[in-house]
């Protein structure tokens, strides 16, 4: 797998097409700039509203430690990796959206007749092609990109998300590989 191919599926990556409306190739446009105690992004004018910088930023600082350029600031690519470990437990951009995402939308999804956030996702990747195995990495994507706090783990022998459905409540769901596989046929036959 090459690194774009790795990187256009990555969580952060979706969450942050997620978050601006951007694709993996205009993310690219924005650039990580070191300074002296560290750095700083920077993106062609009009490219992303300020608000989306946290939802940006954990996709432009993977992208630099990943690149060649990474391997001469060893100094900067230990803190980028302690950045990136803590953004991927949702430590601190994530928590951050969480609390921002108090929508109305998330109110609307709890009436009564209204689809289910997970079921929209499927029907949402039910648009993209190949099969259900390779599309589970990108419901991972999805659901933590929707701050569900996704959890991949063997239930029964077989490979299950966990995941919280809803950020009031502490209770958790699970969805099996299998019940994926069912509602990603089923969402692509109604469509």
């Amino acid at each position: 797998m090459s690194l774009d191919d790795y990187m256009k599926k990555h969580p952060l990556t979706i969450q942050a097409e997620n978050a601006t409306g951007l694709s993996y190739s205009e993310l690219c446009g924005v650039k990580l700039e070191l300074v002296s105690d560290g750095w700083v992004l920077t993106w062609p004018t009009g490219l992303i509203d300020p608000e989306h910088c946290t939802s940006v930023e954990p996709f432009a600082v993977l992208r630099w430690s990943m690149s060649s350029d990474a391997d001469n600031h060893p100094d900067i690519k230990d803190r980028a990796s302690d950045y990136l470990l803590s953004e991927s437990r949702g430590v601190l951009a994530g928590q951050h959206l969480r609390k921002a995402k108090k929508t109305s939308e998330s109110n609307a999804t709890r009436r009564k007749g209204k689809k289910a956030p997970v079921t929209k996702i499927i029907e949402r990747i039910a648009r993209k092609p190949g099969k259900p195995a390779d599309l589970w990495s990108d419901f991972y994507g999805e659901l933590d990109a929707h701050n569900m706090e996704p959890k991949e783990e063997v239930i029964n022998g077989g490979l299950a998300y966990t995941y919280r459905p809803n950020e009031e409540k502490d209770e958790r769901k699970q969805i099996t590989h299998k019940a994926f596989s069912n509602s990603l046929t089923i969402a692509r036959e109604k469509s």
